[in-house]
Protein backbone atom coordinates (compact mmCIF):
# COMPACT_ATOMS: atom_id res chain seq x y z
CA UNK A 1 0.00 0.00 0.00
CA UNK A 2 3.10 2.13 -0.03
CA UNK A 3 2.64 3.04 3.30
CA UNK A 4 -0.66 3.73 3.45
CA UNK A 5 -2.72 2.41 6.53
CA UNK A 6 -6.65 4.51 6.30
CA UNK A 7 -9.41 4.82 3.43
CA UNK A 8 -8.52 8.27 2.40
CA UNK A 9 -9.04 8.37 -1.22
CA UNK A 10 -6.37 9.84 -3.79
CA UNK A 11 -6.66 12.95 -5.61
CA UNK A 12 -8.60 12.35 -8.47
CA UNK A 13 -7.78 15.42 -10.23
CA UNK A 14 -4.32 14.84 -10.26
CA UNK A 15 -4.52 11.26 -11.24
CA UNK A 16 -5.21 9.27 -8.61
CA UNK A 17 -2.53 6.62 -6.83
CA UNK A 18 0.25 7.27 -8.88
CA UNK A 19 2.25 3.68 -7.92
CA UNK A 20 3.41 1.43 -11.06
CA UNK A 21 0.89 -1.54 -11.46
CA UNK A 22 0.30 -4.71 -12.71
CA UNK A 23 -0.63 -3.31 -16.17
CA UNK A 24 2.15 -0.93 -16.04
CA UNK A 25 4.52 -4.04 -16.36
CA UNK A 26 2.33 -5.74 -18.64
CA UNK A 27 2.77 -2.75 -20.87
CA UNK A 28 6.41 -2.65 -20.63
CA UNK A 29 6.76 -6.08 -21.33
CA UNK A 30 4.51 -5.68 -24.57
CA UNK A 31 1.90 -8.27 -22.71
CA UNK A 32 -2.16 -7.94 -23.87
CA UNK A 33 -4.33 -7.35 -21.39
CA UNK A 34 -7.82 -6.20 -20.68
CA UNK A 35 -10.18 -5.37 -17.90
CA UNK A 36 -13.53 -6.33 -17.83
CA UNK A 37 -15.94 -4.02 -15.09
CA UNK A 38 -19.46 -4.43 -14.81
CA UNK A 39 -19.98 -0.77 -14.16
CA UNK A 40 -17.93 1.02 -11.24
CA UNK A 41 -14.49 -0.52 -10.52
CA UNK A 42 -11.75 0.49 -7.27
CA UNK A 43 -8.93 0.32 -10.23
CA UNK A 44 -9.79 3.69 -11.03
CA UNK A 45 -8.48 4.71 -7.94
CA UNK A 46 -5.37 5.02 -11.02
CA UNK A 47 -7.32 7.57 -12.44
CA UNK A 48 -3.61 8.36 -14.73
CA UNK A 49 -2.97 5.00 -15.36
CA UNK A 50 -6.96 4.35 -16.51
CA UNK A 51 -6.99 6.84 -18.53
CA UNK A 52 -3.66 6.22 -20.62
CA UNK A 53 -5.01 2.76 -21.26
CA UNK A 54 -8.61 3.21 -21.70
CA UNK A 55 -8.77 1.27 -24.67
CA UNK A 56 -7.20 -1.90 -22.23
CA UNK A 57 -11.22 -1.51 -20.19
CA UNK A 58 -14.13 -3.19 -21.15
CA UNK A 59 -17.68 -3.85 -20.45
CA UNK A 60 -18.15 -7.22 -18.56
CA UNK A 61 -20.56 -7.59 -20.77
CA UNK A 62 -18.42 -7.82 -24.07
CA UNK A 63 -16.78 -10.72 -22.45
CA UNK A 64 -18.71 -13.65 -23.94
CA UNK A 65 -18.48 -11.78 -27.50
CA UNK A 66 -14.68 -11.51 -26.98
CA UNK A 67 -14.50 -15.30 -25.37
CA UNK A 68 -16.58 -16.66 -28.49
CA UNK A 69 -14.51 -14.96 -31.15
CA UNK A 70 -11.04 -15.93 -29.39
CA UNK A 71 -10.17 -12.31 -28.84
CA UNK A 72 -9.26 -12.50 -25.44
CA UNK A 73 -5.80 -11.39 -24.43
CA UNK A 74 -2.90 -13.19 -22.84
CA UNK A 75 -3.97 -11.71 -19.65
CA UNK A 76 -7.32 -10.65 -18.25
CA UNK A 77 -8.59 -9.31 -15.25
CA UNK A 78 -12.86 -9.31 -14.59
CA UNK A 79 -14.73 -7.53 -11.77
CA UNK A 80 -18.35 -7.52 -11.26
CA UNK A 81 -20.51 -5.15 -10.40
CA UNK A 82 -19.51 -3.12 -7.18
CA UNK A 83 -23.06 -1.34 -7.42
CA UNK A 84 -24.63 -4.83 -6.90
CA UNK A 85 -22.42 -5.11 -4.05
CA UNK A 86 -20.42 -8.19 -5.02
CA UNK A 87 -20.32 -10.70 -2.17
CA UNK A 88 -20.31 -7.94 0.54
CA UNK A 89 -23.05 -7.44 2.87
CA UNK A 90 -26.00 -6.54 2.78
CA UNK A 91 -26.15 -7.69 -1.02
CA UNK A 92 -27.58 -11.17 -2.19
CA UNK A 93 -24.38 -12.96 -2.63
CA UNK A 94 -26.03 -15.70 -5.04
CA UNK A 95 -26.07 -12.54 -7.88
CA UNK A 96 -22.42 -12.30 -7.88
CA UNK A 97 -21.99 -15.75 -8.17
CA UNK A 98 -24.43 -15.98 -10.70
CA UNK A 99 -23.03 -13.52 -12.80
CA UNK A 100 -19.74 -15.14 -12.33
CA UNK A 101 -20.55 -18.52 -13.12
CA UNK A 102 -22.13 -16.64 -16.61
CA UNK A 103 -18.63 -15.12 -17.32
CA UNK A 104 -16.31 -18.52 -16.52
CA UNK A 105 -19.05 -20.40 -18.25
CA UNK A 106 -18.05 -18.19 -21.24
CA UNK A 107 -14.85 -18.95 -21.58
CA UNK A 108 -15.48 -22.60 -21.37
CA UNK A 109 -17.45 -22.81 -23.96
CA UNK A 110 -15.07 -20.57 -26.22
CA UNK A 111 -11.76 -21.76 -27.85
CA UNK A 112 -9.15 -20.37 -25.34
CA UNK A 113 -10.16 -22.32 -22.78
CA UNK A 114 -7.59 -25.32 -23.85
CA UNK A 115 -5.07 -22.85 -23.20
CA UNK A 116 -6.54 -21.02 -19.83
CA UNK A 117 -6.40 -20.55 -16.32
CA UNK A 118 -8.69 -18.92 -14.01
CA UNK A 119 -8.26 -17.32 -10.80
CA UNK A 120 -11.12 -16.65 -8.13
CA UNK A 121 -10.37 -14.91 -5.11
CA UNK A 122 -11.56 -12.15 -2.93
CA UNK A 123 -10.23 -9.10 -1.01
CA UNK A 124 -11.26 -9.53 2.11
CA UNK A 125 -12.79 -12.72 4.92
CA UNK A 126 -16.00 -11.18 5.72
CA UNK A 127 -15.08 -10.69 9.02
CA UNK A 128 -13.17 -11.94 12.27
CA UNK A 129 -13.65 -15.65 11.54
CA UNK A 130 -10.18 -16.82 10.86
CA UNK A 131 -9.18 -18.75 13.96
CA UNK A 132 -5.66 -19.16 12.46
CA UNK A 133 -3.16 -15.94 12.84
CA UNK A 134 -1.82 -14.46 10.26
CA UNK A 135 1.93 -15.63 9.51
CA UNK A 136 5.05 -13.18 8.75
CA UNK A 137 5.40 -12.32 5.34
CA UNK A 138 8.54 -10.46 3.39
CA UNK A 139 8.11 -7.06 3.51
CA UNK A 140 7.12 -5.03 0.27
CA UNK A 141 8.84 -2.10 0.63
CA UNK A 142 10.85 -0.19 2.98
CA UNK A 143 7.99 2.68 3.21
CA UNK A 144 6.97 2.91 6.68
CA UNK A 145 3.26 2.82 7.60
CA UNK A 146 2.40 6.80 7.47
CA UNK A 147 0.74 8.02 10.33
CA UNK A 148 -1.80 10.82 10.84
CA UNK A 149 -0.87 13.18 13.90
CA UNK A 150 -1.50 11.43 17.15
CA UNK A 151 -0.72 8.46 15.92
CA UNK A 152 2.02 5.73 17.31
CA UNK A 153 3.54 2.95 14.73
CA UNK A 154 2.09 -0.69 15.87
CA UNK A 155 3.03 -2.26 13.12
CA UNK A 156 5.13 -2.92 9.98
CA UNK A 157 3.54 -4.25 6.60
CA UNK A 158 5.62 -8.10 7.42
CA UNK A 159 2.28 -10.11 8.54
CA UNK A 160 -0.44 -11.18 6.18
CA UNK A 161 -3.86 -10.74 6.75
CA UNK A 162 -6.97 -13.21 7.46
CA UNK A 163 -6.86 -16.18 4.99
CA UNK A 164 -9.18 -15.65 2.09
CA UNK A 165 -10.67 -18.17 -0.32
CA UNK A 166 -8.97 -18.61 -3.83
CA UNK A 167 -9.71 -21.19 -6.48
CA UNK A 168 -7.70 -22.30 -9.55
CA UNK A 169 -9.95 -23.25 -12.33
CA UNK A 170 -7.99 -24.57 -15.52
CA UNK A 171 -7.80 -27.45 -17.55
CA UNK A 172 -4.38 -27.80 -16.14
CA UNK A 173 -5.20 -27.76 -12.95
CA UNK A 174 -5.21 -30.47 -10.07
CA UNK A 175 -8.20 -32.59 -9.45
CA UNK A 176 -9.62 -32.16 -6.22
CA UNK A 177 -6.86 -30.90 -4.93
CA UNK A 178 -6.51 -28.51 -1.90
CA UNK A 179 -2.95 -26.85 -1.56
CA UNK A 180 -0.66 -26.21 1.73
CA UNK A 181 1.20 -23.55 0.45
CA UNK A 182 1.20 -20.34 1.71
CA UNK A 183 -0.23 -18.17 -0.55
CA UNK A 184 -1.18 -13.85 -0.64
CA UNK A 185 -2.83 -12.01 -3.15
CA UNK A 186 0.40 -11.32 -4.81
CA UNK A 187 1.29 -14.92 -5.74
CA UNK A 188 -1.82 -13.99 -8.88
CA UNK A 189 0.66 -11.19 -9.78
CA UNK A 190 3.78 -13.58 -9.48
CA UNK A 191 1.97 -15.90 -11.46
CA UNK A 192 1.60 -13.35 -14.53
CA UNK A 193 5.33 -12.41 -14.21
CA UNK A 194 6.56 -15.98 -13.93
CA UNK A 195 4.19 -17.03 -17.10
CA UNK A 196 5.44 -13.57 -19.37
CA UNK A 197 8.77 -12.72 -17.89
CA UNK A 198 7.06 -9.93 -16.39
CA UNK A 199 9.51 -7.61 -13.33
CA UNK A 200 8.09 -8.02 -10.09
CA UNK A 201 6.24 -4.72 -8.60
CA UNK A 202 7.90 -4.87 -4.88
CA UNK A 203 9.63 -7.60 -2.50
CA UNK A 204 6.50 -8.82 -1.70
CA UNK A 205 5.62 -10.58 -5.51
CA UNK A 206 8.99 -11.30 -6.26
CA UNK A 207 9.02 -13.53 -3.05
CA UNK A 208 5.49 -14.91 -3.65
CA UNK A 209 4.82 -18.63 -4.14
CA UNK A 210 3.41 -18.52 -8.08
CA UNK A 211 1.02 -21.73 -7.23
CA UNK A 212 2.38 -23.43 -9.72
CA UNK A 213 1.20 -26.51 -6.73
CA UNK A 214 -2.45 -26.14 -8.28
CA UNK A 215 -1.39 -27.45 -12.11
CA UNK A 216 -0.90 -30.59 -13.37
CA UNK A 217 0.65 -30.10 -16.79
CA UNK A 218 1.39 -33.62 -18.01
CA UNK A 219 -2.20 -34.48 -17.49
CA UNK A 220 -4.80 -31.31 -18.94
CA UNK A 221 -8.78 -32.86 -18.82
CA UNK A 222 -10.12 -31.12 -22.23
CA UNK A 223 -13.29 -32.34 -21.32
CA UNK A 224 -16.68 -30.13 -22.09
CA UNK A 225 -17.52 -28.53 -18.60
CA UNK A 226 -21.25 -27.20 -17.86
CA UNK A 227 -21.87 -25.73 -15.09
CA UNK A 228 -24.90 -26.26 -12.27
CA UNK A 229 -27.54 -23.19 -12.43
CA UNK A 230 -27.12 -20.77 -9.51
CA UNK A 231 -30.60 -19.68 -8.25
CA UNK A 232 -31.08 -16.07 -7.05
CA UNK A 233 -33.55 -15.99 -4.06
CA UNK A 234 -34.65 -12.55 -4.36
CA UNK A 235 -37.71 -13.20 -1.91
CA UNK A 236 -35.17 -14.56 0.78
CA UNK A 237 -32.37 -11.88 -0.08
CA UNK A 238 -35.94 -8.93 0.65
CA UNK A 239 -37.14 -10.70 3.24
CA UNK A 240 -33.44 -10.79 5.16
CA UNK A 241 -33.70 -7.67 4.34
CA UNK A 242 -37.10 -5.70 5.94
CA UNK A 243 -38.10 -8.56 7.55
CA UNK A 244 -37.71 -8.68 11.58
CA UNK A 245 -38.00 -12.31 13.15
CA UNK A 246 -37.75 -13.25 16.20
CA UNK A 247 -36.29 -17.20 17.36
CA UNK A 248 -37.06 -18.59 20.67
Amino acid sequence: SFGRVTNKLPNFFKGGWKQPTIFDALNKAGVSWSYYHADYSNVMLFTKMVVSNLKHFKLLSRFKKDADENRLPQVVFIENSTILGEEHPPTNFQINQKATAKTLQALMDGPSWKKSAVFISYDEGGGNYDHVSPPRACAPDAIEPILDKGQTLKAHFDRYGARVPAMVISPWSKKHHVSHNVYDHTSILKFIEVKYNVPALTARDANADPMLDMFDFDHPDFSKVKLPPVKVELKKMLDCLFKKSIRE
